[in-house]
C-alpha cells in the first residue's frame, strides 16, 4: 500500500518534469515569455512597440553586446516588454519581438562565456568552440525571427557577433552578419 502510494507520487512528479522540460510548451523555450494577453484593456502596445524600437535600434548595425551594461541592459528591456498587457492582436508579433530580444540576449551571453573560457588554457579547444557554436545557433534563431519582425523596425539593422578572435581553430570567419543568413532578404 505504502510503495504503490510513492510509485504514485513518482510517477506524478517524473510527469511534472518531463512536461515542463518538453520544447513547445507554452512558454515557447523563454525564460521570460510575454505574460498571457488579457481579454480586456488597457494594453501596452505602443509603450511596447516604442521600448523595443528604442532597444532595437540601440545596436541597429552594431555588434553583439556579450558582456557589461549594454548585455545587461537588453536581457533587463526583454524582461520589462515581458510583463507588459498586450493585446490580442498585437500578441503573435509581439511574443516575437520578446522572442528576438531574448535570443539575442542569450547569444551575447553565450559568446560573452566563449571569451572568458578563453581565459583559462585548460579550455582551449572543444568546449571553447561547443559554446561558440552555441551562440551561432543562438545568433541564427534571432535572425530567423527577425525576418518575420523586420516590416516593424524599418530602419533598424540587425547587429552581428564579434569577430571569432578565439583560439579555437584555424578560421577564415569574420562576423556573421544577417546578410550571410538572409541573403540580404
Amino acid at each position: 500500500m505504502k510503495g504503490a502510494f510513492i510509485l504514485r507520487v513518482l510517477t506524478l512528479v517524473l510527469v511534472l518534469i518531463v512536461g515542463i522540460s518538453l520544447p513547445g510548451t507554452s512558454d515557447s523555450g523563454l525564460q521570460y515569455p510575454l505574460n498571457p494577453s488579457p481579454s480586456t484593456g488597457p494594453y501596452d502596445d505602443q509603450k511596447f512597440m516604442d521600448i523595443a524600437t528604442t532597444q532595437i535600434m540601440g545596436f541597429s548595425g552594431k555588434t553583439l553586446p556579450t558582456e557589461g551594461n549594454e548585455l545587461l541592459n537588453l536581457k533587463s528591456v526583454q524582461m520589462e516588454l515581458s510583463r507588459m498587457n498586450i493585446s490580442p492582436d498585437f500578441y503573435p508579433r509581439a511574443s516575437l519581438v520578446n522572442a528576438y530580444l531574448y535570443n539575442l540576449s542569450q547569444a551575447g551571453d553565450a559568446y560573452g562565456t566563449t571569451k572568458s573560457l578563453t581565459d583559462h588554457p585548460s579550455t582551449l579547444g572543444s568546449p571553447i568552440y561547443d559554446q561558440y557554436s552555441k551562440a551561432r545557433g543562438i545568433f541564427a534563431n534571432a535572425l530567423k525571427t527577425w525576418s518575420e519582425i523586420k516590416d516593424l523596425f524599418p530602419k533598424a539593422i540587425p547587429p552581428s557577433l564579434p569577430d571569432p578572435t578565439l583560439p579555437i581553430r584555424p578560421s577564415q570567419e569574420q562576423v556573421i552578419s544577417s546578410d550571410s543568413v538572409f541573403k540580404n532578404q
